[in-house]
């Protein structure tokens, strides 16, 4: 196809994904100018047939891009302005500035490609059709910017406005179940892997308790320290594993608490017993200090550990 294209979009992954549907239509020349300033310049050297305008851009806006290049007077080019944001929909100014038509950004950019291909008389090759504007695009003549309507410009805005916020609410659907399907997966994927953990673990806690209980030789005090807290951690990792597997219970609405009665002092002593080694190591003190002996508490005594 020998129309030429340009394509005013700043977003580097925006341009290649419109570039390669364009393609897809049989759209072959294809520019890119990643501000309104050099899509101005890019539009007056050039001359394309049809220039695809962001309304978010760098420096000047789309909006006061696309007017600048409507009053190049030797230009005669179609101008479509896209928007991926429902509160950047403004069709009616798109028009003021003389857009000849107005689209939604889509994941697969039907909306344009239907836009485009009508511009030139195509065939639409399959895409699905859009609704027409509320009044037919006029063609300009000798180059000059078709007069000023407001009544049917505000005509105009508000049908592809609200054209413009039906595509976006079905977008929003459809990234919806994505977002659904892709937590449902993460959900069972953690579930798994927090099971597999637990196998590995369990070996492990068992060969050192067989260790540490004198099956495969004598082992003195100091070993027998090391090794208690080596099962300690055993015991800590599969209650963060366990705390993994909540976590989907949670999401699930099903999280229980196992509560009892308990000594808050104990639990602070067993605490510090298993960081005193780091805490020496670093050359600090480490204590514990409680106004009494017997603290109680109604709580879940891992998730408090």
């Amino acid at each position: 196809m020998s129309k030429k294209v340009l394509i005013i979009e700043d977003n580097e992954q925006d341009q290649k994904i419109m570039k390669r549907f364009l393609s897809k239509a049989g759209f072959e020349d294809i520019k890119i100018a990643d501000s309104g300033e050099k899509g101005i310049e890019h539009a007056s050297t050039e001359s394309p047939d049809l220039i695809i305008v962001d309304t978010m851009l760098p420096g000047i806006d789309g909006f006061e891009t696309c007017s600048q290049i409507k009053n190049v007077k030797r230009l005669n080019c179609k101008v479509i302005m896209m928007t991926g944001r429902i509160d950047a929909v403004d069709a009616d100014k798109a028009r003021k500035m003389g857009a000849d038509d107005y689209c939604v950004k889509t994941s697969d950019y039907a909306d344009l490609i239907e836009s485009a291909r009508k511009f030139f008389g195509l065939p639409d090759a399959g895409v699905v059709k859009k609704e027409e504007p509320a009044f037919p695009v006029q063609e300009p003549q000798s180059g000059k910017k078709e007069p000023f309507d407001s009544r049917l410009t505000a005509q105009w805005g508000i049908e592809k406005t609200n054209q413009a916020i039906r595509t976006l609410y079905k977008e929003l659907e459809k990234k919806n179940e994505e977002l659904k399907e892709l937590d449902k997966l993460k959900s069972e994927f953690v579930a798994m892997v927090s099971h597999e953990l637990r196998t590995p673990l369990t070996i492990i806690k068992g060969a050192i308790g067989q260790i540490a209980d004198g099956i495969y030789g004598e082992v003195n005090e100091e070993q027998k320290k090391k090794l208690a807290m080596a099962l300690k951690g055993t015991d800590s990792l599969r209650r963060m594993i366990d705390d993994i597997l909540d976590l989907s219970k949670l999401e699930a609405k099903a999280l229980r608490l196992n509560k009892q009665s308990v000594n808050l002092v104990d639990i602070a002593k067993e605490i510090h017993a298993s960081f005193l080694s780091l805490a020496q190591g670093k050359g600090l003190e480490l204590k514990v200090t409680a106004s009494k002996e017997d603290i109680e508490a109604e709580l879940d005594r891992d998730r408090i550990t």
